[in-house]
Parts: C-alpha cells; structure tokens; sequence
C-alpha cells in the first residue's frame, strides 16, 4: 500500500503547479502547420527560432532538443581535462550535476545567497579559494537563475575573469529575464535556456545555447547531429569527424516554439501578477516570505515561491494539507549534495541552501490561473498556517 501523501487521491480537482498554456493564436497556428506537414508541406522553423533569440541576446544561438543538452554541449565546448571541476550551486535542478558528469567532469557544489537562492558573490568567491588552495584545476563556474530570479552574472562574471574561469549561465528557469536591464544569457561565456512542458515558453520540450562566435555555433550544429559534417552538392553523404549526439531539437518543438514567441512578454506579466496576489494574500502572515523580498525587478516569477520560517515540519504539513484541498505544491529543490547520486563529490557550504531547501515551497503559477483557482490556494493556506 503507498502511504506517500502525495499520491493519494485528492479530495477535489487538483490546481496544478503549472499548467500548460497556449493562446487561441497559438493552437490555430499549430493546427495550420499540422494541416501543411501532413499534406507534404513541411516548414523547419528551427531557424527562425534561433534568429529570435539571436536578435534578442546578440549573440550566435542555436537550437537543441533540451535544457540538459545545451548544458552539455556548453561544456563540450570548453575543451577541459577530465576531472576538471564546475561550481554550481548546490540548490538547483539535477540536470546541472549530470551535464558535469557526462564530460567526465567533477562538480562541486556551493553555498547559495539567503535572499535569491542562487549563487552569491560572497559564496563563490570563498568556494575559489577553498578550492585553489586544495589546487583543484577549475574548468567553469554554472550559476543558475533559480525559478526565474536573476543571478548577478556580470559579478560573478569578473570574479571568474580573475582566474581565466569560464561562466555558463542556466538560464532554463528563466527565459525572458533581465539583470540590471541586461537580458539573461547575454553575459556569461554561454547561456542555457529550456522550452520544457512546464517552461514560460512550451515547446514539449526543446532547448537553446547562446554562444559568442558562429564559428562555435557551427561546430555545435555537427555535434547535435552524431557529429555529422553538412551534406555537399547534393550528395547526401553521411560523413561523420568527431562522435557526437542526437541533440537536434524536433520540428514539432521549434514550430511550436515559434508561434509562442510574441507572447513571452505577457506571460511572464502573468506570472508577475499571480506572485503579486499571493504577496497581497499572504500579507498578514508574518512567517511566510517570498524569495528575494516582493518588489525584485530581476525576477520573472516562473514560479511564486516562498519560506516558512517555522520550519520543515510546516512546510511538509502545509505541502500535504493543500494536497488533500486540491492543490499541487512543490517543495524547494533538495540541494545536490544531500542526493545519493552525487554523495561522493565535494561540497564547499551549504547552510542556506540547506535552511531553503528545508522551509521552502513553490505555489500553483500558471499564467492562466484563474481568480478563483488563487483564492482557494490562499484562502487554504491562511487557514493552514493559522491552525
């Protein structure tokens, strides 16, 4: 029998996390492009989808088939010795670690800022020179902007520049942000970006690594194909120089990316004013506080997250509380240094990540969530945290 409260049936209909959302525009436009393949038109937007993202971040981009695959073919790129070790914060996603792990790279794993949850300045710098002095070679440093909350790249940036470090931005969580005006993937050596189902953008998957030469964009295009070299005068020769990937994003994946890309701007609006309502709601509750305050500029709000300052036990009550209400929670990523698969490797701090991960929630953040849908979420975690 499962006693896991989170896979027992609800009482009512579930609010999801997220919801999977596409405008009217955007179903008549894949239907169309449905109606034209299957009639032997098809059209690769593929293209279109990296020229988008060229224009937006000035930089060479190019189209793969997920978020951990960008990830992997940034650090192909790199050239580095195995065993050489990427910093990445130890609060994020798994997809991190094993991107690390499939060069034969060595992650190591850093404290993150109390109030972003993503990597600090304060707590990279103390991670470098832990490491230096124990004369680790440092291959890069990954921040990650953390549900869609900005990192200080252009920092962190200098400090790496210091030592001849590389910087891979994961921007997965947040497609369409800015730091200080700059837009996100813009700074960093190269930048990582998701269009996975529950993403701002939803390709049903789908990746996109923005790089700085099209020399290197030319070189990823051969990796993400089997290493495979372009066909030549018509002949379709399979001519394959170095080994490489199955990488290549799906036609599907980039018409739909394609036909969503206008609307970008108004979802993460969207997702502003249903963190905003929360803030409103929960406004007379004193231990609970959203990631990095309520009024940061540098946060799309992919999702609307909080601390419970009373502790993991109220988080894990509350999370299984709303279960039983309908409402699908998330707690705050476990760190990676406390995950079995990646026990063995070096982990330099860890006490806010920790305390985050312990007492922090995620709430239901789809751009379509109704009025309705939010009120019951907050009407049941006021009456949850004041029992």
């Amino acid at each position: 029998m499962n006693h896991d409260p989170y896979h027992r049936a609800p009482k009512h209909a579930v609010i999801p996390l997220t919801r999977i959302y596409w405008e009217a525009d955007v179903t008549n436009r894949m239907q169309l492009w449905m109606e034209e393949t299957a009639q032997g038109r098809f059209k690769d937007e593929t293209q279109d989808v990296e020229s988008y993202f060229e224009a937006q971040l000035n930089r060479p981009c190019i189209a793969v088939s997920s978020g951990t695959a960008a990830l992997h073919v940034a650090l192909r790129l790199l050239g580095l010795k195995p065993g050489s070790e990427i910093i990445i914060p130890t609060l994020t996603y798994a997809a991190c670690a094993n991107a690390v792990l499939y060069e034969g790279l060595k992650p190591v794993f850093c404290d993150v800022n109390p109030q972003t949850w993503c990597l600090g300045c304060e707590e990279l710098g103390a991670t470098l020179e832990s490491r230096l002095k124990a004369g680790a070679r440092i291959g890069a440093v990954m921040p990650v902007h953390l549900y869609g909350q900005a990192c200080a790249v252009q920092e962190l940036k200098e400090i790496c520049h210091q030592y001849g470090i590389s910087v891979i931005e994961d921007a997965a969580q947040a497609l369409g942000g800015k730091h200080a005006g700059t837009n996100l993937g813009s700074m960093g050596n190269s930048a990582c970006f998701s269009f996975n189902a529950n993403k701002v953008l939803s390709g049903m998957g789908g990746g996109l690594l923005a790089v700085r030469t099209n020399e290197e964009k030319h070189s990823i295009r051969d990796i993400i194909r089997h290493g495979r070299l372009p066909f030549e005068d018509g002949l379709a020769h399979y001519v394959h120089e170095t080994m490489g990937f199955n990488y290549q994003i799906s036609g599907y994946s980039a018409a739909l990316i394609h036909a969503q890309l206008t609307c970008l701007e108004d979802r993460i609006a969207r997702k502003r004013e249903v963190f905003d309502a929360y803030c409103r709601g929960f406004q007379e509750l004193n231990g609970l506080h959203p990631q990095n305050g309520t009024h940061s500029s540098n946060h799309t709000r992919w999702l609307s997250c909080f601390q419970l300052k009373s502790g993991p036990e109220s988080r894990d009550r509350l999370c299984q509380t709303l279960w039983q209400d309908g409402i699908e929670t998330r707690p705050v990523f476990k760190p990676l240094h406390q995950q079995p698969a990646y026990k063995d490797f070096t982990c330099c701090g860890s006490e806010h990540a920790e305390n985050i991960a312990r007492t922090g929630i995620c709430f239901p953040s789809s751009c379509d969530l109704r009025a309705i849908e939010q009120e019951k979420v907050i009407g049941s975690v006021r009456k949850a945290l004041k029992q």
